[in-house]
């Protein structure tokens, strides 16, 4: 039987926010996929970049070697993948967990919640 493990995380909004995720991720008692910090790190930064309110929660849970984490802040906003150009600076993050997940989704309860699954 895969053991559960569930970690959850509120970050307030500031320039280091994304940053201490990262940390938060590195420090956790759990083996990620390599790919889970990139994709979080986006998540994260979407978050406050698009969203609303004064902090992102995000929360992780694995079983086994499969990890769900999920970004959720305050605002309303739908996020969905778009086709940045070539020399644009931004606007890849999606595009990003769009590729290198098994699954991700957004769901709307009032705040917005994006998430992404993840093999190990």
């Amino acid at each position: 039987m895969n053991d559960v493990h569930a970690h959850e995380l509120a970050v307030a909004r500031d320039e280091d926010s994304a940053h201490r995720v990262r940390a938060w991720l590195d420090d956790l008692p759990v083996d990620l996929p390599e790919a889970a910090p990139l994709l979080t790190h986006e998540l994260v930064t979407n978050a406050f970049r698009h969203g609303d309110g004064e902090r992102v929660w995000v929360s992780l849970i694995t079983c086994g070697d499969r990890v769900f984490i999920e970004v959720v802040d305050e605002g309303n906003g739908h996020p969905h993948v778009v086709r940045p150009r070539p020399y644009a600076e931004s606007g890849r993050g999606l595009l990003w967990v769009d590729n290198l997940s098994e699954e991700w989704g957004v769901a709307r309860h009032g705040t917005t919640h994006v998430w992404f699954k993840l093999a190990g």
